[in-house]
């Protein structure tokens, strides 16, 4: 494996790596909104 493979190599690693880092990023961003969405519907009625 050539020098220029092991970098094309890596750069796709972490491409990968900053893709499921995002992929997760989104998701937690989306639940958190998600429940202070659900409190604050579940919390309206009530005052």
């Amino acid at each position: 494996m050539t020098a220029a493979e092991r970098a094309a190599q890596r750069a796709s690693d972490r491409l990968v790596a900053v893709a499921l880092l995002a992929v997760i990023c989104g998701f937690a961003v989306v639940g958190v909104v998600g429940v202070l969405l659900g409190w604050t519907l579940a919390l309206l009625p009530a005052r």
